[in-house]
This record gives structure tokens, C-alpha cells and sequence, in this order.
């Protein structure tokens, strides 16, 4: 496995967001914290596995606060 690189790597914070008649806050409109705060909330990783069949072939990996999907492991 390659070792991973910053170029490879994303972060940041969520928005808010409308859905319907729904409305979620993002992280600095949350009255619980500052407004300019930096702390990130997602994070996503490309790997990569340097062998013949994987060559240049990204396993992207990501997490963090307020996705739309959950996963259980």
C-alpha cells in the first residue's frame, strides 16, 4: 500500500441544507458554537495499493458528521 499523501486528502466542514420542508444547520450556525470555527467535520482519503493489478486505482475513504448515509460495521 502506497503511503498516503496530502494531495490525497480532502476536509471540511458541513453546511446547511434545505430537504423539503426540513432544515438542517450547519456546523457554525449551530448556536452552540463559534462562528468561526475551523475544526473539520469530513474527511475523505484516496489509497492506493501499488501492484500490477491496482496500479493508479484510488480506495476512496471517508468520514464524518452529518452524511447522508450511515454505515454499520
Amino acid at each position: 500500500m502506497r503511503q498516503l499523501q496530502l494531495e490525497d486528502v480532502v476536509i471540511g466542514q458541513y453546511k446547511g441544507h434545505s430537504k423539503g420542508e426540513k432544515t438542517h444547520l450547519g456546523y457554525t450556525e449551530d448556536p452552540t458554537m463559534p462562528n468561526d470555527i475551523l475544526t473539520p467535520t469530513f474527511a475523505v482519503a484516496a489509497f492506493f495499493i501499488d501492484n500490477v493489478w491496482w496500479d493508479e486505482v484510488p480506495f476512496p475513504m471517508k468520514a464524518g458528521k452529518a452524511l447522508d448515509t450511515r454505515w454499520d460495521i
